[in-house]
C-alpha cells in the first residue's frame, strides 16, 4: 500500500505522454490505477482481512470526499500468478495521480502496521494504470457497482496497431457484448488501454452473474464472431496474438 505515494514521481513525463491522446478525445477520461499482487497463498486470507478492516475505510472516505469514483479488491479464483488486485477510478490522470498520493500519505498515517503485515504477505506486484476505451456503462459508473465474479483478458497487442484492435472492439464486439446484457448472462463489460505498466496492452473485463453465464456469455460472442465476422476477428487477432485469462471474485466493496 505504501506504493501509492511514489505515484507523484514522473507525474510530468506521463502527462505529456499521454497528453496527444487527450487532445483528439473530448469524451470524459476515465482511469484506473490497479495493483497486481503476488502473495503468499498459506496467507493471502489474512491480506483479505487486512484490506477489510485497515484500508477499506480509507478507500471508502476518498470516495465519499470524491477523490475518487470508486474502488475495489478483487481475488483470484482461476488465472496466472497474481493472486489479488486492488484498484482505484478516478476521473482524469491528473485526478488519479493525486488520489492516490493522498490516498498513500493516509495509508503511511493510519494503517502503518497493517501496511507492514500486508507486504509480507503480498511480498511482490505488477502496477498499471489503465484507460477507459469503451464500456457498457456510462464513463463514471465503471466499477462503481460490480458483480461477484469477474472475468478479465489480458492482451499483448502489436503497439503500432492497437487503435485498430480498439475499432474492432467498439464497432464489431461491443454489440455482441451488449446482446450478452440484454440476454441477461452478463451485467457488464468494458475495455481498457494501456496507459503504464507492463507488457499487456489493452483489457477486457466482463462482471456477470456467475462465472458460468460468464464463460456461456464469452463462448456466444466468439461464435457470433467467427460467424459474421470473421474477417474482423482474424484482424484482431493478428493485432493482439497473445492473452492471460484470469477469473476474479470480487470482495471489496461487497457486490
Amino acid at each position: 500500500m505504501k506504493r501509492k505515494v511514489l505515484l507523484v514521481l514522473g507525474v510530468c513525463m506521463l502527462a505529456a505522454l499521454v497528453a496527444p491522446a487527450l487532445a483528439a478525445d473530448d469524451a470524459p477520461q476515465t482511469y484506473v490505477y490497479a495493483t497486481y499482487h503476488k502473495c503468499d497463498l498459506a496467507r493471502q486470507d489474512r491480506a483479505d482481512e487486512l484490506t477489510k478492516t485497515a484500508f477499506a475505510p480509507i478507500y471508502d472516505a476518498a470516495v465519499a470526499d470524491k477523490k475518487i469514483l470508486s474502488w475495489g479488491w478483487i481475488a483470484h479464483n482461476t488465472g496466472g500468478e497474481w493472486r489479488r488486485v486492488d484498484y482505484y477510478v478516478a476521473p482524469g490522470l491528473d485526478n488519479l495521480l493525486a488520489a492516490g498520493k493522498a490516498i498513500g500519505e493516509k495509508l503511511e498515517k493510519d494503517a502503518a502496521l497493517a501496511d507492514h503485515e500486508f507486504r509480507t504477505i503480498c511480498y511482490a506486484h505488477d502496477d498499471y494504470i489503465w484507460r477507459l476505451v469503451a464500456a457498457s456503462a456510462p464513463a463514471t459508473d465503471v466499477a462503481r457497482k460490480r458483480s461477484a465474479d469477474s472475468f478479465s483478458t489480458y492482451f499483448v497487442c502489436d503497439s503500432a496497431k492497437e487503435a485498430r484492435a480498439d475499432e474492432i472492439v467498439k464497432e464489431t464486439m461491443a454489440p455482441l457484448w451488449d446482446a450478452q446484457i440484454k440476454a441477461g448472462n452478463i451485467n457488464s463489460w468494458s475495455w481498457f488501454e494501456h496507459i503504464v505498466g507492463g507488457k499487456y496492452r489493452r483489457l477486457a473485463v466482463v462482471d456477470g452473474p456467475s462465472f458460468e453465464k460468464i464463460l456461456a456469455a464469452r463462448g456466444a460472442v466468439i461464435q457470433a464472431m467467427s460467424e459474421k465476422q470473421k474477417d474482423a476477428m482474424k484482424e484482431f487477432d493478428e493485432i493482439c496474438g497473445s492473452h492471460q485469462d484470469y477469473m476474479w471474485e470480487v470482495r471489496l466493496p461487497a457486490p
